[in-house]
This record gives structure tokens, sequence and C-alpha cells, in this order.
């Protein structure tokens, strides 16, 4: 049974429906562009970008812009986006939740809608979902479309780096980006069997845009860098106005007072960079099937503007040469 929930309107006053069904997992959200035809699943990253709970200006206008992207496809596919586990009005998360667990929630959706196949894509983390569906599950896989992949993170080991994440995500997300937001524990590391696998070949045919600057280290290593510029061109900043959080700020400014610290972290991130061999790995892996866009001399002024000029069209020629009707 599919429960449909209140209308929704986005930032162009084009319309999508939230929806709610109880697979044989779970029980999940998902919301429907409408259209027809082939289906296009968004993955989720780390946001909900359908999360209306948030008051900050950039958080909505980005949310807009994603509903919009997802919106620009309607026209000639069927546009789902499934919410993970903890957003929206999803089941919680286990503790043991993993990439394995998200994707086979993923294909439980998918069989309880009848959707043999489909194409995909998804923002930041979200890539590791939809590497590990097309190492596991090819068969259901059109297509795949990685925008600004977060293909692993860095295996934290060391406590000073992981409490560093641990406060920059999800202390942060949980006190300004949404009310709603419930984070799993997991402490899962993702390493793609074609990491470490020189011989598996994936072919699903598979879009990857990359930014010659920020395709090469992890998340962590550019947000501690920022962190650090930051406290050295305003060493008086006022920390308890940082976050709507006192325990985020106190964590931030006992850090910017060390940097000693600020150091070793930065130093971490930088000796412990997956990326050079996860990019190799890609190309190897999906040889001819990989289509590699190179965004990096676009000098778009906006999210948006990026959005349109570059993805939309792009991805709209990568769907229709690889849409095989059966």
């Amino acid at each position: 049974m599919i429960l449909f929930l209140p209308l929704v309107a986005n930032a162009q006053n084009k319309a999508y429906i939230s929806k709610l069904v109880t697979t044989d997992r779970l029980t999940v959200e998902y919301i429907d562009f409408g259209g027809e035809g082939t289906h296009i699943i968004n993955i989720q990253g780390a946001h909900n970008f359908f999360d209306e709970s948030s008051d900050e200006p950039f958080i909505v206008e980005t949310n807009n812009n994603w509903i919009n992207f997802c919106q620009s496809f309607s026209d000639k596919y069927h546009v789902l986006a499934p919410l993970n586990r903890g957003f929206g009005q999803t089941d919680d998360a286990p503790e043991n939740w993993s990439v394995k667990s998200q994707v086979e929630d993923l294909i439980s959706f998918m069989d309880y809608l009848k959707i043999e196949k489909a194409f995909f894509f998804g923002k930041g983390p979200a890539a590791k979902n939809m590497l590990y569906l097309s190492e596991n599950y090819p068969e259901r896989v059109l297509g795949i479309v990685f925008v600004q992949a977060m293909m692993v993170f860095t295996d934290i080991k060391d406590s000073i780096a992981a409490e560093y994440k641990y406060y920059d995500e999800v202390k942060s997300y949980e006190s300004s980006e949404f009310k709603k937001f419930k984070p799993s524990s997991n402490k899962e590391v993702f390493r793609p069997r074609i990491f470490s696998d020189s011989i598996l070949k994936i072919n699903n045919p598979t879009l990857y845009f990359f930014h010659e600057k920020y395709d090469n280290r992890t998340l962590w290593q550019g947000r501690i860098e920022r962190f650090i510029q930051r406290v050295e061109k305003n060493p008086n900043y006022d920390w308890t106005s940082y976050s709507k959080s006192n325990e985020v700020n106190s964590y931030f400014k006992e850090l910017a007072s060390d940097k000693k610290r600020m150091k070793y972290i930065q130093e971490y991130f930088e000796n412990n960079n997956p990326y050079p061999q996860m990019n190799s790995a890609i190309r190897r892996a999906y040889g001819n099937h990989l289509v590699q866009f190179n965004e990096s001399n676009d000098n778009s002024d906006s999210w948006w503007t990026l959005i349109e000029n570059v993805y939309i069209p792009v991805m709209k020629g990568f769907f229709y040469i690889n849409d095989v009707k059966e």
C-alpha cells in the first residue's frame, strides 16, 4: 500500500508528492516527481533536500535548487527520490547500518514498486551507495551519475582526527542543518571491491563529473584547511556565534587556540588520503563504460547555475543515449 502525503511545491511552483511505502525491510518516505517512462532514482547523500525544517537561507536555497534539479528530468522520465533511514518519515537507522544495508533498502524499495532497472544519480557520499550498487547489483542499473562524488572516507584511526570529524559533521548537522536530522552512530569505513580487486570490471554506463582541484582529496582535508584559514584571518573570532550549539562552539573555540592540534589534524588527513588510489581504481574498473566530464573550467557563480548549465544538459544526453527499452 502506498500512502500519499501532502503536496509540496518547490521554488518554481512545480509540485511533487511525498509518499510512504512499507517494503519487506522498512517503511520509506520517497519523493515522486511524476513523469512517465524509464525511472531515474536520486540517491540521497548527506542531506535531505526535501526537509523544510531548517531556517538557514543557504540551506533553503540549496534545497530548492536540488528540487528543481530533480524536477528537470520529469518531462521524459519518472523521477523518484527515496529518503535514507533517519530522515523524514523513513524508519530510523539501526546501529549496524552500513552501505550494504542502504543498498539492500534501495533494492527492496525498487522491488516493491516493481522497478526492474533504473538510472541513478546522487551527490557527495551517495557515490558509495551507487558504487556498491554497480558492483553487486549491475543487473538493476541502466546507468550511474556521480555528482561531486565522495567515494570513500579517510580511515580515521586517530582519536584527535576522529573527534574533529565528529564535531564538524554529525554535531554541526544536528545543530544547524535540520531539526529532524537523526544520524546513525555507525562508524563503518566503506571500501569498495574495486579498491583492492584489480581484476573486477563494471559494465554499467557511468557518468562522472570531476573537478581537478577537489577530486584528489577528501572533504576533511578541505574543511580543516578552511578552518585554519579562518583562525589565521580572524584570531579574535566570536566562536559563540559559530553554530546554534554551545557544545560545537566550545569545541571549535578550544581547537582555534591550539595551533599544534590544528596542524596535527591537517597532516593526518593529508597522510591518509585514499582518493588517488580510488580514482585510479574507478578508471580501471569502469574502463570504456566511464564518461568523465571535467567541470573544472566552469565559471558558474552559483550552485544552480552549475546545475542548469552543466549537470542538466550533460545528464540529459547521457540518459538519452543509455535509455535501453526492454
